[in-house]
């Protein structure tokens, strides 16, 4: 298996460039063609978005200089280029080294003490090295230092999103609450509600609502519960909203709601999760969404779907792995995390998407 070689530095944090002498690019699959009502509108078709096939270059289990094996990693990047890795199993968050095997810096140990961690969620990462970790266990949002120094925490029961946008200020996503999106300040001192549910029925699990940050600041919040994605410009102000339907994904939901009526006959169990994660590519112009499927056979694997950031349906890509989270890189590289590894996969371009029925 080729071996990564060395991240570049990227124009904004969440997203990484890699390089390496030896990639063997092997085309896998292509994306399908648009299903019937794909999206909430009709849109002009978009030609200069590049899609791409997939092959895993490197996939690791262990981290070296990091005790354990990755257990739920949840990957991001900051503005250097640089990989995090929040290990919910080893209760710690890693800065990977160039060669993304090895721990550079370990961010927290286990415990419920000063700079200790119960369950790291979400990991974000101003443009100084500064990150800020969210720990649905203990409730809060803990603030360390580029070399791993701890700084501070605030109380912040079930955050389960955070962002950092061109000012440095973090961006929070509460999955309980009226607020639907809260900004702190870069010392953690709260700075004000920036978005209300005006539903507070809907968002009832922690990753009820999935939030990413393009240029610009423009935000995009994507609803679990009514399949919607929300755009925001930096001054969240509504700017565009569309619907995610892509093929599968409402089947998967049906069976496995069905299967927890069926063993919890008193729950409806509707607030079940079928996008996984979504994520934007550093130039703006397309998302991704990654969701489970389950067959009878009882077989799980996911689904990546593609949209343009306006809402165009693109096409899919399979995964044999459950994808928790991911980072769409420059040059079609994408940084992905199963449940027990964290992998790098190639996509080689096309000026246009072709789709040969991978649905």
């Amino acid at each position: 298996m080729p071996r990564i070689i060395q991240p570049v530095v990227s124009p904004r944090g969440r997203v990484i460039v890699l390089t390496g002498a030896t990639l063997w690019l092997v085309a896998a699959m292509v994306l399908s063609a648009m299903p019937d009502g794909a999206r909430a509108t009709t849109r002009p078709p978009t030609n200069t978005v590049e899609m791409a096939v997939t092959n895993v270059l490197d996939r690791v289990e262990e981290l070296d200089g990091a005790p354990g094996m990755l257990f739920y990693p949840r990957v991001t990047t900051d503005a250097r280029g640089r990989a995090y890795v929040a290990d919910e199993g080893q209760h710690h968050v890693v800065r990977l080294a160039a060669d993304l095997r090895t721990a550079e810096v370990i961010f927290g140990r286990e415990g419920a003490g000063p700079g200790e961690m119960k369950l790291p969620h979400d990991v974000a990462v101003d443009s100084n090295g500064n990150v800020f970790v969210a720990d649905l266990e203990l409730g809060r949002i803990s603030k360390f230092t580029a070399d791993g120094t701890f700084v501070r925490s605030i109380a912040a029961p079930r955050a389960a999103a955070l962002l950092v946008d061109s000012q440095d200020r973090l961006l929070v996503y509460p999955a309980s609450g009226t607020a639907l999106l809260q900004r702190y300040d870069n010392d953690l001192e709260e700075a004000g509600t920036l978005l209300e549910k005006s539903d507070p029925k809907r968002h009832r699990s922690s990753v009820g609502v999935l939030i990413a940050m393009g240029p610009q600041d423009r935000l995009y919040v994507f609803d679990q519960t009514v399949s919607t994605v929300s755009i925001y410009d930096r001054e969240m102000q509504p700017v565009d909203e569309w619907n995610v339907n892509p093929p599968g994904l409402r089947e998967t939901i049906e069976a496995h709601v069905a299967a927890m009526r069926a063993r919890m006959p008193e729950g409806n169990g509707a607030h079940w999760n079928g996008i996984q994660s979504m994520d934007i590519d550093p130039r703006g112009e397309y998302l991704s969404f990654s969701y489970l499927i389950r067959e009878e056979s009882g077989e799980k694997y996911t689904k990546v779907a593609w949209y343009t950031v306006d809402g165009e349906y693109l096409g899919v890509d399979v995964r044999d792995v459950k994808v928790l989270s991911s980072a769409i890189l420059l040059n079609n590289w994408i940084l992905e995390a199963d449940a027990e590894a964290i992998r790098v996969v190639a996509r080689t371009s096309q000026q246009k998407p072709t789709l040969s029925g991978n649905n």
